[in-house]
């Protein structure tokens, strides 16, 4: 069975109400049974059956056995008798599952499983109590309505397969709210039997219903009592029985029934065969009949052949009768003219008390057959006995006496017939065509002689398929599947045509199954399936079947290695399908849906190794997989995210300058940086040191137009220098324009504009030496020099005044252009 979700029980308890007809009560039982019982290991197998209902079957599941292989399972019922077995085909985990038809667990009880030597248990309890096979009485069926006078009233609950429904809660509802009813138990007993006493206080008629609590539901059964106000009814000790198939009167049967006598008329004990004879049956207690006995008693022979008065009406034992003893029988039955033996010998008739079968009584008949000698007997020789035919018409051949007048009887009609020199006959048998078992006997013409009995199975029916799965329902191109079928159990041959070829399905039970494998083409396929029983018989399905693109695995177990200047990439082998190449996706961990890049790795390995990635940048790297057709996985593998170890280092140009930057290295602590640089490439005469946490660098007193090579390596707290993670660009100064640093010094005359906010302290006045005295006439010799060395002096002043003004201008034109555009 399918596991249930708690959100779906109910709809599926009554769906089961309604397809199946059980009680809630049964529904529930069975949906608590779903976890198996405990499984007794011998060895590495275990065995589990999941508890159920009576006439619904049960799965079995063999687990842990030592690799393929069959076994057989055996089911012993509750009675104790094997009642069934199978061969199971073990798979290479050595697991199989099975099902048990509901055939044989009709009965309730607990049933035994044994398969690979291990054995289980498993509950079947009764389903849901049937109005044609329970009973209700009520005794007395008048009373006075004085309120003393009790009405004892018995329900009997059955399910449709005479189980006992026990543990069953039932109420008791009386047509008239002043009746007073009073319950003898909680629910039903093991027996499926409950009591109450009923008594009352008005005159009128009185009716009693069951009602059951469980399902909410009144039975069928009803019980109609006469109140009156005078004398109590002389018929006070009768019973009155509603419903089922048999009054009984469950406390009476088993405490003062001990036995049932059997006898013919005029006590007889030999029968010919094939005629009919009477019986007649008694309830005895001792040597006493028992007059008030009802019940239902069930008839057994020793006989298969047998006719047995309501033989083969009850499903779970088609081989037995059933004698209704009723009230109006007062404890004896007369049966006439309902019996017949086939078999020659003695034979035993056995009847039992169906609710307690300690009580019963058997009878030993010898049964004669009219023949001469051995050499003049009739012999059938073909058909077999217990053999199935698919035909209106059968031939009977064997051998008798030569040249005798021969009677066959049994069939549609009596058919004459004769046996050729050498003592050889065939005859030919027309059949009912509406019977499914036929007994045919032949006799001599004038009666002297009689063959043995043959018993046939008419079977002129095609097996029934019930149902056709396929697992998956959807294929894959090229991939196995299960293939089952639901059928009659024991067929010759179930056969599946499918892609021009014919699969054999082997069988268990009423499961047929098989395994297949999905052509390479995709499309839509047709399975028709062929079902042939023992004798012919045979019935076809056509079911269709869809194989889509069989879809590549996903690629599992990505990992990413940060290593110097590349990422080392790894993840798990795929073995389940062929495999050409793996794809790998390149992507930004900023931006993890733009794939910027995708390397195909050309060969089935399971690593790789990306390089000239840029660096200072984390990514993120997802896999597929890549068949030899080019059909790639559906989907990327969980993505695994790793950087390139390395800096991105770069060189914008500036007047007689460089300006550098340079990327983090992450998780790596930094003493200092070494720059070297020159300008041929490789040879680095000239060494700067920059400190650790520096991401830029203004290098000056460059030649413009002059390429310089800058390599730039990092130098870690500890000491040691990280050449494997250098990295080295180029750069030309341009000789024009300018661009700022970290070192480059602010000019004393910058506005407030640079930083807007800022109160930058007023320029110092501008310094004016002390003016010489001068003398009386003319210019000292000393003056004019100190006045020509004023001169030069305050040229150069100006010249650095104003050359200060101009890189003054231009580096706020520059910071402008850089912050502003």
């Amino acid at each position: 069975m399918e596991p249930w979700s708690d959100g779906g029980i109910f709809a599926i308890m009554i769906g089961f109400m309604r397809k199946n007809r059980l009680s809630t009560l049964s529904l529930a039982v069975l949906v608590l049974g779903q976890l198996p019982l405990s499984a007794f290991a011998a060895g590495p197998c275990t065995v589990s059956a999941l508890d159920t209902v009576a006439g619904l079957g049960t799965q079995v599941t063999i687990s842990g056995c030592a690799g393929a292989g069959t076994t057989s399972l055996s089911l012993r019922g509750p009675s104790g008798t094997s009642s069934y077995t199978q061969q199971i085909s073990l798979d290479a985990a050595g697991s199989a599952m099975t099902l048990i038809p509901s055939k044989h667990t009709f009965n309730a009880g607990s049933y035994d499983v044994t398969a690979a030597g291990v054995s289980t248990t498993f509950s079947v309890i009764a389903d849901r109590a049937d109005d044609g096979h329970s009973k209700f009485t009520a005794s007395p069926v008048s009373i006075r309505s004085n309120g003393q006078d009790p009405v004892t009233v018995t329900a009997i609950l059955r399910d449709k397969y005479d189980n006992p429904v026990a543990g069953r809660p039932i109420a008791l509802i009386s047509s008239r709210a002043s009746d007073e009813v009073n319950a003898l138990s909680a629910q039903t007993d093991e027996n499926g039997r409950m009591l109450w006493t009923v008594r009352a206080t008005e005159s009128g008629p009185m009716t009693l219903i069951p009602y059951d609590i469980v399902s909410a539901k009144q039975l069928k059964l009803r019980a109609d009592i006469s109140v009156t106000g005078g004398s109590v009814n002389p018929l006070r000790a009768a019973l009155t029985s509603f419903g089922g198939d048999g009054d009984i009167t469950g406390d009476l049967t088993s405490s003062v029934i001990d036995h049932l006598e059997l006898s013919l008329p005029q006590n007889v004990t030999e029968v010919k065969a094939n005629e009919l004879f009477s019986m007649n049956v008694k309830a005895m207690n001792g040597t006493s009949v028992v007059r008030g006995y009802v019940g239902t008693l069930i008839v057994e022979s020793s006989d298969p052949d047998a006719e047995l008065p309501k033989k083969g009406e009850d499903p779970k034992t088609p081989e037995t009768g059933r004698i209704d003893m009723r009230s109006v029988d007062q404890g004896e039955r007369k049966l006439s003219l309902i019996f017949v033996l086939r078999k020659r010998g003695a034979q035993t008739i056995t009847v039992y008390d169906k609710l307690d079968p300690s009580v019963k009584g058997e009878i030993t008949l010898n049964v004669t057959r009219d023949g001469g000698t051995d050499n003049e007997m009739i012999t059938i020789k073909s058909p077999l006995d217990r053999t199935s035919i698919k035909s209106s018409t059968v031939r009977l051949q064997g051998t008798a006496p030569s040249l005798v007048n021969l009677k066959v009887k049994g069939g549609l009609s009596t058919v004459d017939g004769e046996t050729d020199a050498e003592g050889v006959f065939r005859i030919d048998v027309p059949l009912n065509p509406a019977d499914k078992e036929v007994t045919l006997f032949v006799t001599s013409e004038n009666g002297t002689m009689e063959s043995e009995p043959v018993h046939l199975i008419i079977d002129n029916e095609a097996p029934e398929i019930s149902t056709v799965s396929i697992d998956p329902p959807e294929g894959k191109t090229e991939e196995p599947a299960n293939l089952t079928v639901k059928t009659e159990a024991n067929l010759a041959s179930v056969t599946a045509e499918f892609n021009d070829a014919t699969l054999t399905l082997a069988g268990s039970g009423t499961l047929y199954a098989a395994q297949m494998t999905a052509p390479k083409e995709a499309g839509t396929y047709d399975i028709k399936i062929t079902a042939t029983d023992s004798v012919g018989n045979a019935s076809t399905m056509l079911t269709k079947w869809t194989v889509k693109p069989r879809q590549m695995p996903i690629v599992s177990g990505v990992k990413a290695e940060s290593q110097p200047l590349q990422v080392s990439i790894t993840w798990n082998e795929i073995d389940t399908v062929p495999i050409a190449e793996y794809t790998i996706y390149i992507a930004d961990e900023q931006d993890p849906g733009n794939y910027l890049y995708s390397i195909s790795t050309k060969k089935p390995v399971t690593s790789a190794v990306i390089k000239d990635l840029p660096l200072g940048k984390t990514y993120q790297f997802s896999l597929t997989a890549v068949n030899p057709d080019g059909q790639e996985s559906t989907e990327k593998s969980e993505p695994a995210t790793a950087s390139p170890l390395g800096m991105s280092f770069t060189a914008k140009s500036g007047k007689d300058s460089l300006f550098l930057e340079w990327s983090e290295l992450k998780d790596l602590p930094l003493d200092h940086y070494i720059l070297e640089y020159g300008t041929e490439p490789g040879v680095y005469p000239e060494k700067r040191s920059i400190k650790g946490e520096a991401r830029s660098f203004m290098l000056r007193d460059l030649l413009n137009d002059v390429t310089y090579e800058l390599k730039l390596t990092p130098v870690t707290v500890t000491g040691k220098t990280m050449n494997d993670l250098a990295s080295v660009t180029r750069g030309t100064p341009s000789g024009t324009g300018f661009t700022p640093g970290v070192d480059d010094p602010v000019p004393p005359d910058i506005s407030d504009t640079l930083h807007p906010g800022a109160n930058l302290p007023p320029p110092p006045p501008p310094y004016v030496p002390d003016v010489p005295e001068t003398p009386g006439s003319g210019i000292p010799s000393m003056v004019g020099a100190l006045m020509v060395l004023a001169a030069v002096v305050g040229g150069f002043m100006w010249r650095s005044s104003v050359k200060q003004r101009k890189m003054t201008q231009e580096f706020l034109s520059a910071m402008q252009q850089r912050y502003h555009s």
